[in-house]
């Protein structure tokens, strides 16, 4: 609790600091949401219905304020398949966090009796091909910064966090609620999945592929794994294929190892940063020298906002913050879009690039900025 010890200091002696800090706290009962973030607890065991019923805990956590809520990433020794979707999970979560205890280093627990079925936290302590999808599941959530720091600030004015379950959002539709609260959790569509924000369905992934080859190799992804997603009221945009969805209406899909399945709202603009190699997962405290906007398909016109601050001191109390505000409209041959920022903080770049992505759709004919043609690819 070095935050709140922190605060007591500077009222009792003076000894202040203007740094952030962060209380990383298990589940504690009801009231624990006065600290930033925390964690479900230990995994007992490393099976599918744990991971499985982790989706169902996290979307849910926000019921008590406590939005921010993360989960033991890890997986078992032999098992790439479950470390690959435990880690989808957590990129998908308020708080990623892989987590020791104790087993993936040194000697494991009583269980099991071989060091090679040690639980795993290392994303890249795996065979080549499951790594690279660990590495692209990370990088991902790296470009998502400025769309999870923006809900973020959301989340402390209004106590709803990045996580919602899909009643938030849909209450008047019955497959928004769980089908049952007994069993399967994590493990159909009502409980399973939930919103990511306010433009993104996320339906992890919560079982094994169906791998029927006797030659595929042992250490690369086999076979593909089936499940139902509920599309709800409206068009979505699958993240990964570009499939336009109307609901609602329940879907069954089969998903790769490397597949994300996210929905995306129709007419959403998703705000991310690059992402190369050679910057490192940690940029939330970065500031965005470039900031990239993806226009999705569906309607014909569409906004959003991104916050900054410095990402390190609480000037933000003080007002030291910005918005950069976005909006489009289109046409059956056109789309504008306009971008501006309001505000101001310590840190703040003098100028920065914008990158337009317009999401299943044709190449433009020509394109201008401020009157004057400008080349694109």
């Amino acid at each position: 609790m070095r935050v709140t010890d922190s605060k007591r200091r500077c009222i009792q002696n003076g000894k202040c600091t203007n740094k952030r800090g962060v209380v990383h706290a298990r589940w504690g009962g009801l009231g624990n949401h006065r600290y930033q973030h925390g964690f479900s607890g230990d995994v007992l065991t490393l099976e599918w219905f744990n991971l499985a019923f982790q989706t169902y805990f996290t979307a849910t956590a926000v019921n008590v304020g406590w939005g921010y809520w993360s989960h033991d990433i890890m997986g078992p020794g032999k098992n790439h398949e479950m470390m690959v979707r435990w880690i989808q999970l957590g990129c998908m979560s308020g708080i990623m966090r892989s987590h020791d205890r104790g087993q993936s280093a040194g000697k494991c627990q009583d269980w099991p009796s071989l060091n090679s079925d040690c639980p795993n936290v290392r994303p890249y302590n795996v065979p080549h091909a499951w790594e690279k999808i660990n590495r692209e599941s990370l990088r991902w959530r790296t470009r998502m910064v400025p769309y999870t720091y923006t809900h973020t600030k959301q989340a402390y004015e209004t106590g709803v966090g990045l996580i919602r379950p899909m009643y938030y959002h849909y209450p008047e539709e019955d497959m928004a609620y769980p089908a049952s609260m007994d069993k399967d959790l994590g493990q159909d569509p009502t409980t399973r999945q939930y919103m990511f924000g306010e433009s993104i369905l996320a339906a992890p992934v919560t079982g094994p592929a169906g791998c029927t080859s006797t030659r595929a190799p042992l250490d690369e992804p086999c076979g593909l794994h089936s499940q139902e997603v509920w599309i709800p009221p409206g068009t979505w945009i699958e993240h990964h294929s570009g499939r336009v969805y109307n609901g609602p209406q329940t879907i069954q899909r089969k998903f790769a190892a490397w597949d994300m399945p996210m929905y995306i709202k129709a007419g959403a603009i998703i705000t991310t940063i690059p992402v190369r190699t050679g910057h490192s997962v940690g940029r939330a405290a970065d500031t965005y020298n470039v900031l990239e906007f993806s226009v999705y398909p569906g309607a014909s016109a569409g906004n959003t906002r991104v916050y900054e601050d410095d990402g390190q001191t609480f000037d933000y109390l003080q007002g030291k913050s910005a918005w950069v505000n976005a909006l489009y409209t289109r046409t059956a041959t056109s789309l504008m879009f306009s971008v501006n920022t309001t505000g101001t903080f310590n840190g703040q770049p003098s100028q920065r690039a914008a990158v337009l992505r317009i999401v299943n759709s044709m190449p433009p004919t020509s394109v201008t900025v401020g009157g004057k043609a400008y080349a694109f690819s």
